[in-house]
């Protein structure tokens, strides 16, 4: 666990998402209290911003949960453009 509180290791969206569901508790609990993008201290670039914004979502959530479980990476990479090409219409 000390390898996690210091940063050295990071933890994915889909073990976050684990763990919430085993503590039975929001995703969004394990960021209360960081800086907010604009803040002091805040680091948080545009694309850090966007994975917070999406995984506070109950769809980011749920795909959080499901991509990790399509054992393909081909299809996984097919299921991003799709996604890619229905936000840029």
């Amino acid at each position: 666990i000390q390898k996690y509180e210091r940063g050295d290791n990071r933890i994915s969206a889909s073990k976050l998402y684990a763990i919430a569901v085993f503590l039975k508790t929001p995703v969004s609990v394990f960021f209360e209290g960081l800086a907010k993008p604009g803040e002091d201290g805040a680091t948080v670039d545009g694309s850090a911003q966007a994975a917070q914004m999406f995984a506070s979502t109950p769809e980011g959530i749920e795909l959080a949960g499901l991509l990790p479980q399509i054992g393909s990476q081909a299809l996984r990479r097919h299921i991003v453009e799709i996604i890619r090409a229905l936000a840029h219409n």
